[in-house]
């Protein structure tokens, strides 16, 4: 099953990107996508578009959403882990092609997800306010969105950029290695301390400042040392 589906990941996220790149580079388009497709998924971060003008990651595709979206979301599907993924397959689709009523996702898979969606939509929001009008000033508003969500995605756990991180703000920096340091779930492709570990981490420091002997996360308990 992990097998099979990371080929057809980076099989569709390569067909995806081959829509841009062989019409803009004929049959030097092919190999970049392929790269990049299994490159995003396995949350690397390396590239092969130095022969692209501007020569610097993705920036010249900042603002277009295929290529963006694609590599955003082969990095966040290859972020989730395959404990999730496995999960997601086994108590959300499966059930549906049997007839059967969907079951309830595990506590790690609940956990992964909703730390993941938290820091997307946290990062994206703090991304585009502090670099509004300045890394992305020359992007409309649809593109800054777009960006914005593509440097909260990648931060986390690759390596791609589609702005100038060096002409960053110093605050957007700061968010950068925090995305860096959490990174992606356990079991997944990408590194960091994980998102589980940093839940954990956050409710006991929340539990031990109200002095509670325990957290408690989805009705789960762990004990405060």
């Amino acid at each position: 099953l992990a097998i099979g589906f990371t080929v057809a990941c980076e099989a569709v996220g390569a067909c995806l990107l081959a829509i841009r790149f062989v019409p803009s580079y004929g049959v030097n388009g092919i190999w970049p996508s392929i790269f990049c497709a299994v490159s995003a998924y396995c949350n690397a971060g390396f590239d092969v578009l130095g022969f692209v003008p501007g020569n610097s990651s993705m920036t010249v595709f900042a603002g277009d959403p295929l290529v963006s979206l694609t590599v955003s979301f082969l990095i966040i599907i290859g972020g989730l882990g395959f404990i999730v993924v496995q999960d997601i397959y086994l108590c959300k689709i499966l059930p549906r092609f049997q007839h059967k009523d969907p079951m309830r996702l595990n506590f790690h898979s609940q956990i992964c997800l909703g730390v993941t969606v938290a820091l997307l939509f946290f990062g994206t929001v703090g991304f585009f306010i502090l670099e509004y009008d300045n890394t992305m000033a020359h992007l409309n508003i649809l593109e800054k969105i777009n960006c914005a969500f593509f440097q909260a995605t990648n931060t986390r756990t690759a390596g791609f950029a589609s702005v100038n991180i060096g002409s960053q703000h110093e605050f957007t920096k700061i968010l950068s290695v925090l995305l860096m340091f959490i990174g992606a779930c356990p079991g997944s492709t990408g590194g960091g301390i994980k998102t589980t570990t940093f839940m954990v981490l956050a409710v006991t420091v929340i539990s031990t400042i109200r002095g509670k002997n325990e957290a408690v996360i989805l009705r789960h308990r762990f004990s405060v040392p």
